[in-house]
């Protein structure tokens, strides 16, 4: 592959260096960044209110959704989620 990639280029093709290569195979997929845990976080740091009007459009509008509570909600929509280092902030009630 990283012999035989190229890239269009005005007037013909490039080939890609086995660098550039390698940069396109790391960045296939979609971004998983969003879903890391904060550093520091803790649950009273959501504003109830938000957190009440969030929770109330997701059971209005997704049937999954229905049957849960805030906490459950929040669980699933992955808002707060629990991580295995001790140093985050475990969120179960």
């Amino acid at each position: 592959m990283t012999r035989g990639s190229y890239v269009r280029v005005f007037d013909g093709d490039r080939l890609l260096s086995s660098y550039e290569v390698q940069l396109l195979l790391a960045s296939i997929g979609q971004p998983r960044d969003d879903e890391l845990p904060a550093e520091t976080y803790a649950t009273e740091l959501l504003d109830p209110e938000a957190v009440n009007l969030f929770c109330a459009r997701l059971r209005q509008t997704r049937p999954n959704f229905a049957d849960l509570d805030n906490f459950g909600v929040l669980r699933r929509s992955r808002v707060i989620i629990n991580h295995e280092r001790s140093d985050y902030v475990d969120c179960r009630p």
